[in-house]
């Protein structure tokens, strides 16, 4: 959890007369996560993202107010799998709230980061299969390319099955005062941004969203960011020789720096996927190792590896016991 900024609400509080936060999942100095208890319905657990204002004048604040319920309206009405279900939202003080689905799962990031060595290539092969799916279940609901500027690392989650929940898509749509649904000037974080968002005359199409999750899934297999290498990425191969034939080709062709290289469709890059996965002898059900964690909530690390160290330590403090007994006692 970050450290900095403040948060609104602290656990046991009351959120709108019905929320009881829980514990906060994420600070900033302009976001906060809380996970929160439904009063009203008893059981549910939601998580509630706060976004604060910047320093603005009140024409700015209505007209912000006003693109929230718009935008966030839309966002109730998608129901996807791999997609975290938006189900309220508010405008309370300072702040815009959104209440959503809580995801028991680790965001990906943090994933590859306590790795040891690479992610396994059958499990990021799969992830790409169910990313590619929901982008083009997106794509389809002619969502602008700024609706998927927070697509990264930290906002696709995955749980203990393999499987993945994006969080938060669209939120910087809401703080675009003006904008062409047709550009890509303020699309995609620059992490995955194909080489044609820096041309003021380009337009969004699935070919960009193919960019994007090539990209994402190049520094899964590789545990190096696209953005350092400014469009001239190294092959796979020289970053890590395990990667297969088959799947250096399927994020090669994503990352073409000529869209009409590139898959043209999200769906013809998912089929690759899956027949990677199919070939690399692993299952859309049951071929990818489940991953071996006890998950706290949204984008928390700790409690697996928590438990990791203290079995750990267990094991060696009754191994010293042992050596005693031996060598003390059993003589």
């Amino acid at each position: 959890m970050e450290s900095s900024g403040m948060a609104a609400y602290s656990p046991s509080s009351i959120i709108r007369n019905r929320y009881r936060v829980s514990r906060i999942l994420f600070q900033s100095r302009l976001t906060n996560v809380y996970a929160v208890d439904d009063i009203h319905l008893v059981g549910h657990i939601w998580a509630i993202k706060e976004m604060k204002f910047l320093a603005m004048d009140s024409f700015e604040r209505k007209k912000i107010i006003e693109l929230f319920e718009i935008e966030v309206r839309k966002m109730t009405e998608l129901s996807h799998p791999n997609l975290a279900r938006v189900i309220d939202f508010f405008v309370e003080g300072q702040n815009l709230y959104i209440v959503r689905e809580f995801v028991p799962a680790y965001d990906v990031g943090n994933l590859m980061n306590k790795t040891i060595g690479y992610l396994r290539e059958k499990d990021v092969l799969y992830w790409g299969m169910q990313l590619a799916d929901v982008l083009n279940y997106l794509y389809s609901k002619r969502f602008p390319g700024v609706f998927f500027r927070e697509f990264s690392l930290g906002n696709v989650l995955i749980n203990s099955e393999g499987v993945v929940k994006v969080i938060d898509l669209g939120l910087a749509r809401i703080f675009q005062m003006e904008m062409d649904p047709r550009k890509l000037q303020v699309m995609g974080s620059s992490e995955y941004a194909p080489p044609e968002q820096f041309d003021e005359n380009a337009e969004f199409d699935q070919r960009t969203l193919v960019y994007n999750l090539g990209g994402m899934l190049y520094h899964l297999l590789s545990k190096q960011n696209p953005a350092q290498y400014l469009f001239n990425l190294p092959p796979l191969e020289e970053l890590n020789p395990n990667v297969s034939r088959v799947a250096r080709k399927i994020i090669a062709r994503a990352t073409e720096m000529e869209p009409r290289l590139r898959y043209q469709t999200l769906v013809d890059m998912k089929r690759d996927l899956q027949n990677a996965l199919r070939s690399s002898g692993g299952d859309a059900r049951t071929g990818v190792e489940t991953l071996a964690m006890k998950s706290e909530g949204e984008k928390s690390g700790g409690g697996f590896w928590n438990f990791v160290m203290g079995m750990v330590i267990f094991a060696l403090t009754a191994g010293i016991f042992f050596l005693i007994y031996i060598l003390f006692f059993k003589n």
